[in-house]
């Protein structure tokens, strides 16, 4: 999973530096002009050097807050009876020792807010209904669900604007946009699917809704073909394509990276490396793949 995420992140990146943005200016180089892709390849590169900056600090800071964490017991000297270890000793079992009457009202103490009073009266049965259904859960779907539902809705038909309009200018760059709302979806529909479960919906139910907020997609293709046509409007929705694959991959996926790096760098340090190599093998894949594409993009055949 880091890697399909960092995939994701590096693909929504690449395509709209590499594609989206110099189509949305209107900008055609050359064939063999590959400056401002070189341009914007260091523009990745200095986005990636701060998020790995970010990372390492991080991972020093929760080494040393382990190692001093660890230190009382890591050291040899502590074990042979030293201050550290009695002081402890005495915080811990002091107050019993001390006061044997305070230890066994506190244990009684403990044990009545525990079990409750035993002279208090029984609840009635209205009481107890009343309780439980403050406990329970409720039975109907929860809002998020819908909320989720709703703005994939949407997500998937600026999604298909933007593929329908890229095919429509190119083929080559509507397989390059394919291929990255593919690896930004992938992950994202898995963690929603499971959000829906966890609202109260059912699994078909989940598939279902899933679906039909997928198909918005075929509407926004259909859309983004027929507008695809006029110049002006082109330009509009790789304009907006390229912000919208801009937020999700620095806003949406960088925290999602950052957030699996905290986790594993808390469990250990080679954890937090293992996870961290596996974003960036995710990233680099990504970006290489789609530079690739626009490097080679007069070779092929596919323009219009």
């Amino acid at each position: 999973m880091p890697s399909m995420v960092g995939l994701a992140a590096g693909s929504l990146a690449a395509t709209a530096l590499f594609y989206l943005i110099p189509d949305a200016f209107a900008l055609s180089p050359a064939p063999g002009d590959h400056r401002y892709l070189n341009t914007a390849l260091v523009v990745l590169l200095g986005t990636w050097m701060f998020f790995m900056l970010e990372r390492c600090m991080k991972l020093i800071l929760h080494y040393k807050m382990r190692s001093s964490a660890g230190g009382c017991a890591a050291d040899p000297a502590l074990a042979s009876g030293s201050s550290c270890s009695s002081d402890l000793v005495k915080h811990e079992v002091g107050h019993v020792t001390s006061d044997g009457d305070a230890g066994t009202r506190v244990s009684q103490e403990a044990i009545g807010s525990s079990f409750g009073q035993v002279n208090e009266k029984p609840r009635s049965s209205h009481q107890h209904s009343r309780a439980l259904a403050r406990i329970s859960p409720p039975s109907g779907i929860a809002t998020v669900a819908w909320m989720i539902i709703c703005g994939d809705s949407l997500h998937n038909l600026l999604d298909g604007l933007s593929i329908g309009a890229a095919f429509s200018d190119n083929v080559l760059t509507g397989i390059s946009v394919s291929l990255a709302v593919i690896c930004e979806e992938l992950p994202h529909e898995l963690g929603d699917f499971a959000v829906l479960l966890e609202s109260g919906m059912t699994v078909k139910q989940a598939v279902y809704y899933n679906f039909a907020s997928a198909c918005t997609c075929y509407v926004g293709f259909v859309l983004g073909v027929l507008l695809g046509d006029f110049t002006e409007s082109a330009t509009f929705i790789f304009a907006l394509a390229g912000g919208m694959f801009l937020y999700i991959s620095l806003v949406d996926m960088v925290p999602e990276m950052n957030e699996a790096a905290e986790k594993a760098s808390a469990v250990s340090l080679s954890h937090g490396l293992y996870v961290i190599f596996l974003q960036n093998v995710g990233i680099f894949v990504g970006c290489f793949a789609l530079y690739s594409l626009a490097y080679y993009e007069s070779s092929f055949s596919l323009g219009s």
